[in-house]
């Protein structure tokens, strides 16, 4: 129900506080009564108030500068426009600005990586891997990657987009595994694993074709009674599927059987 004196209603106080940004004093002037009814409705129609955003906006943290509220999160806490040192704009919770967390739009951490020495770490080792045997010829595993269509999300043309996407979940010891192996490099299709468990997931992708039938290599090895580890071990050499099973060069004659 809306104060009929003053004509208060929720919307109004709604649009002042959320959407006009005003105080209570401010919204209190605007509507031409005092700030404890201002105050009073706000806690009769369940309106959040809103933190003292007057000690944050138009303030500067490393090189963001408020510029104002953007919104209110599903987890209640404030995000705030910012305004960034090169010209870009980013959405920060008050936290972040307040501990440090986020400095910038991103762009220091791109400076960071040009010149503060993660061109030399193991992320960006693995990344310049990737962009090798998915574009190079003359890398030692293009016919694996490259060679058979394998390719890499556009975006990570882009060192950036690379740590940004991955960055978070290496430790080391692990290697970047695509999940599913006849899909190219992408943050949704890319996990860190232990090399055992990459192993175990590219054996059990890998098709290979025999007689016009395919199965994962966990599935001819089941069905020619050989270890897995040795038609891997073909595979992972170049040789193809019509290699694998030539009479040439028999798996049998390769390798033993299974006892």
């Amino acid at each position: 129900m809306a104060n009929k004196k003053y004509n208060i209603t929720k919307q109004l106080l709604l649009d002042l506080h959320y959407k006009q940004e005003l105080t209570t004093v401010e919204m209190a002037n605007k509507i031409g009564c005092n700030e404890t009814l201002v105050r009073l409705y706000l806690k009769k129609f369940g309106i959040k108030k809103l933190p003292k955003y007057s000690r944050i906006k138009g303030q500067r943290f490393n090189r963001l500068t408020v510029v104002k509220i953007f919104k209110i999160g599903e987890d209640k806490n404030m995000r705030w426009l910012c305004r960034c040192d090169c010209g870009n704009t980013a959405i920060v919770k008050a936290a972040q600005l307040k501990n440090g967390d986020v400095k910038s739009c991103g762009c220091l951490l791109k400076e960071k990586i040009t010149t503060h020495g993660l061109s030399k770490t193991k992320l960006y080792s693995v990344w310049q891997g990737i962009k090798t045997r998915c574009t190079n010829p003359k890398a030692i595993n293009y016919y694996n990657y490259g060679g058979r269509g394998i390719c890499y999300d556009p975006r990570w043309e882009k060192f950036i987009n690379f740590y940004n996407d991955m960055g978070k979940g290496y430790k080391p010891g692990l290697t970047i595994d695509r999940k599913n192996n006849n899909l190219g490099y992408s943050k949704d299709n890319c996990r860190w694993a232990t090399p055992k468990e990459q192993m175990s997931n590219m054996r059990s992708n890998i098709i290979l074709y025999h007689n016009g039938k395919s199965q994962t290599i966990a599935g001819w090895a089941n069905e020619l009674n050989v270890n897995p580890d040795n038609l891997y071990y073909l595979y992972s050499r170049g040789w193809n599927s019509p290699e694998i099973f030539s009479k040439t060069n028999p798996i049998r004659r390769v390798f033993s059987w299974k006892n």
